[in-house]
């Protein structure tokens, strides 16, 4: 009789604790997920760093041209002053990379980093300096 008692305490003791740790990892991937970021979307460039020299602009066509990058699932469409680039794409790590659509060829390869209210592409050139593009979700 004691053993039952005991089996049936172990296994109400087992059952709480599996509940409660289903319960905090089912919170914990809500809150992922609400913390996670999609590039998905249309990206405004607002600010620049060149050669360390930073330009901040509040509006298309303001301290430096206007430029736009639309994501969409498997393609970008990079806008600048009415200049239109078709791209298809591909993330890899830190790393978003650039194919024609129609060769299937890499263009360019950036790294960059995501959060849910900014995108930084980071390009390095042959002097391997870095240039920076923040962009806002417009």
């Amino acid at each position: 009789m004691k053993q039952t008692v005991k089996f049936k305490r172990t296994l109400v003791l087992l059952f709480i604790g599996a509940l409660s740790l289903t319960t905090s990892c089912s919170s914990d991937s809500k809150d992922e997920s609400s913390k996670s970021s999609t590039i998905v979307g249309k990206w405004w460039n607002y600010k620049r760093v060149d050669n360390g020299v930073t330009e901040v602009s509040k509006s298309c066509g303001e301290d430096f041209s206007c430029l736009t990058y639309e994501f969409q699932t498997n393609a970008c469409i990079i806008n600048e002053e009415g200049y239109i680039d078709n791209y298809s794409y591909k993330i890899d790590g830190d790393f978003i990379k650039f194919y024609n659509p129609k060769t299937e060829v890499l263009e360019e390869t950036n790294k960059f980093s995501l959060t849910k209210d900014e995108l930084i592409l980071y390009r390095i050139d042959n002097n391997n300096s870095t240039d920076e593009l923040h962009f806002k979700r417009k």
